[in-house]
C-alpha cells in the first residue's frame, strides 16, 4: 500500500465503521477516488509513471483502466448502479470534453458553446450533471437528460453565479 510519506498520493475509502483504506491502481504514481456506488465499486483517476492520467474502476479487488479512445487524460467522476460512468477527457488538442461510458461504448459530448466541459455525475435513470466554461471564461452547470431508450440526450443549461 502506498502512503503519503512515500511521495505517492493514494486513493482511499472510508468504511461504515470509519476505517480508512488506501490503495493505488497498478503502476500509479498518484490516484484519486471520486465516487463509490452501492455495489462497492470505486471510480476515479490515476497518474502513471509517464505522467498520463487514466480513469479507473476498482470492483472486488480488480482494477479496470478506463481511457477515452485517443485521449491524453481521462477522469471518471461519476457512476450509477446500471454500470454507466461519466467524466472528462482531454483530446490531443488539449481540449477537455464530457463523456458517457455505457455498455462499453464511449460517447463524447459538450454543451453548446463549451470550451471545457466535465460530466460530474449520473443517476440511475441516466440523468447527467456537470459543468462547462464558455469562451468568455464563464462557468455554467448543465443537466443532460435521457429522452428515449437510445440515450438521445437533451441539454438543459443553467448559469452558475
Amino acid at each position: 500500500m502506498a502512503s503519503c510519506a512515500s511521495g505517492i498520493t493514494p486513493s482511499f475509502v472510508v468504511s461504515k465503521k470509519g476505517v480508512f483504506s488506501s490503495f493505488d491502481p497498478p503502476g500509479a504514481t498518484s490516484s484519486s477516488a471520486s465516487t463509490v456506488i452501492a455495489s462497492g465499486a470505486v471510480f476515479g483517476s490515476y497518474t502513471d509513471s509517464g505522467g498520463v492520467g487514466h480513469g479507473y474502476e476498482l470492483y472486488h479487488g480488480t482494477f479496470t483502466t478506463i481511457d477515452f479512445p485517443g485521449a491524453t487524460f481521462t477522469f471518471v467522476g461519476g457512476a450509477n448502479p446500471e454500470g454507466d460512468s461519466v467524466g472528462v477527457y482531454q483530446d490531443t488538442s488539449g481540449v477537455f470534453h464530457s463523456f458517457l461510458l455505457r455498455n462499453g461504448v464511449f460517447t463524447s459530448f459538450d454543451p453548446p458553446g463549451a470550451v471545457f466541459s466535465d460530466a460530474a455525475g449520473i443517476n440511475p435513470p441516466g440523468v447527467i450533471v456537470g459543468i462547462y466554461f464558455d469562451s468568455g471564461g464563464v462557468e455554467h452547470g448543465y443537466i443532460r437528460i435521457r429522452r428515449n431508450r437510445d440515450f438521445e440526450m437533451q441539454m438543459r443549461l443553467t448559469g452558475i453565479t
